[in-house]
C-alpha cells in the first residue's frame, strides 16, 4: 500500500449529510440538551439495521399494546421503528463510524422531541431519494408538468401533514437551484 493511500484510508470517513438540529428538538427533560442548534451527521444505514429495527420495533409494540387494538400496535411499531433507523443512522459529521448519541437506541428516545426525530427521519429519507440508484429524475416534461402542477395549487389539495413534507423536498430543490 503506498504512503497516501495508507494515509486516506485511516481518515475518517465524513457523513453523508449533516443537519443542523434546533434546539427545539431536543426534549427539554433531556439531560444533555444543547444550548445552541447542533449539527449531526446521517448516514445510509445496512439492509441488516433496518431488520434489526423492524424486530426491535415489533417486540416493543407487542410489550406495549399486548392483546390490544391493532391500530395503538401499528402507531407504536412505526414509531419505534423510525427511532430504530434514525438512531442507527445519526453520526457525526466528520465521522460516520462515530455515533452521535452515545447509546443511540436507548438515548434517541430521550433525547429528541417527536418533531426533532420527525426532522431527522424526513432528511435522511431525503438522503436515500437523492443517492438511490432507483429513484429516477425528473425529465424536462415532468419537470414543466410539476411546475404547472404547483402553480395550479396542488399542495392545497393535500393533506396538512403530506403537503408540509412536500414542501421540505421542495426547498431541497431550491436550495440545489441556487435559491
Amino acid at each position: 500500500m503506498s504512503a497516501f493511500a495508507s494515509l486516506v484510508s485511516t481518515q475518517p470517513k465524513k457523513a453523508a449529510r449533516s443537519v443542523s438540529l434546533p434546539v427545539a428538538a431536543f426534549a427539554e427533560t433531556w439531560e444533555e440538551r444543547p444550548s445552541a442548534a447542533v449539527e449531526v451527521g446521517l448516514r445510509l444505514v445496512s439492509e441488516a439495521e433496518v431488520q434489526t429495527a423492524m424486530a426491535e420495533a415489533n417486540a416493543y409494540a407487542c410489550k406495549m399494546h399486548e392483546g390490544g387494538a391493532l391500530e395503538p400496535w401499528i402507531a407504536c411499531y412505526n414509531d419505534s421503528l423510525m427511532r430504530g433507523i434514525v438512531a442507527r443512522a445519526t453520526c457525526r459529521p466528520g465521522d460516520l463510524a462515530a455515533s452521535w448519541f452515545d447509546r443511540p437506541e436507548d438515548d434517541i428516545r430521550d433525547a429528541l422531541t417527536p418533531a426533532g426525530l420527525r426532522l431527522l427521519w424526513d432528511e435522511l429519507a431525503a438522503l436515500q431519494v437523492e443517492t438511490s440508484p432507483l429513484a429516477r429524475g425528473l425529465d424536462d416534461d415532468g419537470v414543466a408538468s410539476l411546475a404547472a402542477q404547483l402553480a395550479a395549487g396542488a399542495l392545497s389539495k393535500l393533506p396538512a401533514e403530506d403537503a408540509e413534507r412536500v414542501r421540505r423536498y421542495l426547498r431541497v430543490v431550491a436550495e440545489a437551484l441556487g435559491g
